[in-house]
């Protein structure tokens, strides 16, 4: 059994007889959600990144860049107690390490705004095996009925409003996660 993607649409199910295509959409969320309350038990002093925030960032940036934005708020939120009883190189390693790290975040969070807006699939997991645009079900036996194969989808449009309302949100949320980057690297200079 044979079923073409030609209009990109987000799987949400596939079903049928034999062996088909895997939706991998729904394993991760919930390895986005685990990871969110992972982080969120962990870094409770974080009060800038709610539990609601690590999970909707998971979701939008790629997987291959998360961990490097979520160590940006990581690292930010642990400069106290790096630069504690330090002198001041090495304050002044954590305060340059920092801005490094920030300037590598920015870069990402702005590349993923940029495929958000513009192919927001890029960030989705592969859902399918199949070729190229076809889902494929094998059976090596059947009945007297003709195997079937069930697709649930929604259209890429919905993915892209979708994607829309998170660049929206990231850029609310950014305006707090910078005063707060503000107020816990700019305390005691930005550099000795």
């Amino acid at each position: 059994v044979e079923l073409s993607d030609e209009q990109e649409p987000m799987l949400l199910r596939t079903g049928g007889s034999g062996w088909g295509p895997t939706v991998w959409f729904w394993a991760w969320v919930l390895a986005i959600a685990a990871v969110a309350v992972t982080l969120y038990l962990l870094a409770r002093k974080l009060q800038a990144v709610k539990l609601h925030d690590w999970f909707l960032l998971g979701l939008g940036i790629p997987t291959a860049a998360l961990p490097m934005v979520l160590g940006w708020f990581l690292l930010v939120g642990q400069r106290r107690r790096l630069i504690e009883g330090g002198d001041d190189r090495r304050y002044n390693t954590v305060q340059l390490a920092i801005g490094l790290v920030t300037v590598l975040t920015v870069l990402v969070a702005l590349g993923t705004v940029r495929m958000l807006l513009t192919e927001p699939m890029w960030t989705m997991p592969t859902n399918f095996f199949g070729e190229g645009e076809l889902l494929v079900w094998y059976a090596d036996r059947s009945s007297d009925a003709m195997p079937q194969g069930t697709v649930l989808s929604v259209p890429s449009s919905l993915w892209r409003v979708l994607g829309m309302a998170w660049v929206a949100w990231f850029g609310w949320r950014g305006f707090a996660w910078f005063k707060w980057f503000r107020a816990e690297v700019g305390e005691g200079g930005w550099l000795r």
